[in-house]
């Protein structure tokens, strides 16, 4: 009883004095085995698991469809066992709360971190399309360079101006069609007056 007044205690303080909410939530999880004695050993093992971190978890004895609709991202809910939850603890469960980028006619810039979906971006349609590629000697940023000139010239209509005093970028230039402007105090691109 003393442990239940002071969790009280706590989770109303949590509520008065550091803005949180008050939330019922559902969480279920679902998983599949090729056969039932693998069912039931990973039951176990996930039970087992939850136990040693001292959290609740019960299986859903004939309520397997309501379960599996409950998981699905339909937002279905079948299984009628909800639990309290102060919003700072119920933000813990929202994994899906990642910002995508998936431009219409963008090039591939990598992998999500979180959601391990491409960033496929078009900087044209950015607040601040500027970047900057970092990096040690050796790890690729000239190459990195390269592939988004060449995803560049052939997804579009972009102007791409390239400043290159090692001349590092001349057969790819070269390769896509474009000019190269020497431009120098000896240079014949450039009128002297």
């Amino acid at each position: 009883m003393d442990l239940q007044r002071k969790e009280s205690k706590e989770f109303l303080n949590d509520l008065t004095t550091r803005d949180q909410r008050m939330m019922c939530a559902t969480v279920t999880m679902a998983h599949m085995a090729d056969s039932k004695e693998q069912l039931d050993a990973d039951t176990e093992t996930i039970l087992s698991t939850a136990r040693r971190h001292l959290c609740q978890l019960a299986v859903l004895k004939f309520q397997q469809t309501d379960g599996l609709n409950t998981v699905l991202p339909i937002g279905c809910k079948k299984i009628q066992a909800t639990r309290t939850l102060t919003t700072e603890s119920l933000a813990v469960f929202m994994p899906f709360k990642v910002q995508e980028l998936a431009h219409e006619h963008g090039i591939y810039y990598g992998q999500n971190a979180i959601s391990n979906n491409m960033i496929i971006a078009n900087r044209k349609c950015l607040l601040n399309g500027n970047s900057f590629i970092l990096g040690v000697s050796g790890s690729g940023k000239s190459f990195t360079g390269k592939c988004e000139i060449a995803n560049l010239m052939l997804a579009g209509d972009s102007d791409i101006i390239i400043i290159d005093p090692e001349r590092e970028y001349a057969p790819l230039v070269n390769a896509m069609g474009g000019a190269i402007i020497d431009i120098s105090a000896t240079s014949k691109s450039i009128n002297k007056q």
